[in-house]
């Protein structure tokens, strides 16, 4: 794509990742889900949050939207792909990646969790992240941008700030257990998400096996407070 068709339309055209969403997830339905799910988007129509909610299919079979869809909204991101319209009756949605408002989701699905599970006193919280950009901005290159300076960093600066953000909060939130799994460089990785060629995606996954050897000890700490939620009468979350 040139320059200008960068300015004035999508990265990409939404074709091969519908088909690949189609032909993995065929005619799933969300109400095939095993256990509760949260899943995010953001409404352009309405200018709100929109989340996918398993468990209000009971109550509302609306929710029960076509796996493929879902997966096509919430990996809608502003400039690399359109929004999707998502009709059903009298709904009307306009959805990008929710990423946009929750790069982090941990909070949302907490405060989910609480509504749906009211009568437990604690939850273990799992956050994991896809690595940090180590892209900080020093105070002389800031100093003098305007609009222009600020294009490309304004997104990069309001998605990491929600992101920790929400490390804060949940850390310091009673009746949580939160744990965050980031890594915090990505060393020969490229953090560009559509970076997919092969020595990249080589790349990404030693830095993950990396991760999990240096981690392992917190890791099996996570798995036994998870499984001992799992022995709870609580179905599908944390303890």
């Amino acid at each position: 794509m040139t320059p200008e068709k960068k300015l004035l339309f999508p990265k990409y055209s939404p074709d091969a990742l519908e088909e690949i969403l189609a032909e993995f997830f065929q005619a799933t339905e969300f109400k095939t889900a095993l256990t509760p799910l949260l899943i995010s988007s953001y409404d352009l129509q309405g200018q709100l949050p929109f989340f996918f909610k398993s468990h209000r299919i009971a109550s509302d079979p609306n929710y029960n939207w076509n796996v493929t869809s879902i997966a096509r909204a919430t990996s809608a991101a502003p400039t690399y792909f359109p929004p999707l319209h998502l009709t059903k009756g009298a709904e009307d949605y306009a959805l990008v990646d929710g990423g946009v408002f929750v790069n982090n989701p941990s909070l949302a699905a907490y405060a989910e969790a609480r509504s749906l599970y009211p009568e437990f006193a604690q939850f273990v919280v799992v956050s994991v992240g896809t690595g940090d950009r180590q892209d900080s901005i020093a105070y002389a290159q800031a100093k003098e941008w305007g609009l222009l300076g600020w294009a490309k960093q304004i997104v990069p600066v309001f998605m990491d700030s929600v992101s920790e953000s929400v490390d804060y909060q949940l850390n310091l939130m009673p009746g949580c257990t939160y744990h965050r799994l980031q890594v915090s460089h990505l060393q020969a990785a490229e953090n560009e998400m559509d970076d997919v060629t092969p020595e990249n995606l080589a790349n990404l996954q030693e830095t993950a096996k990396e991760y999990i050897a240096t981690h392992s000890a917190e890791l099996a700490t996570i798995c036994a407070e998870l499984n001992e939620g799992r022995g709870s009468d609580m179905p599908g979350v944390g303890r």
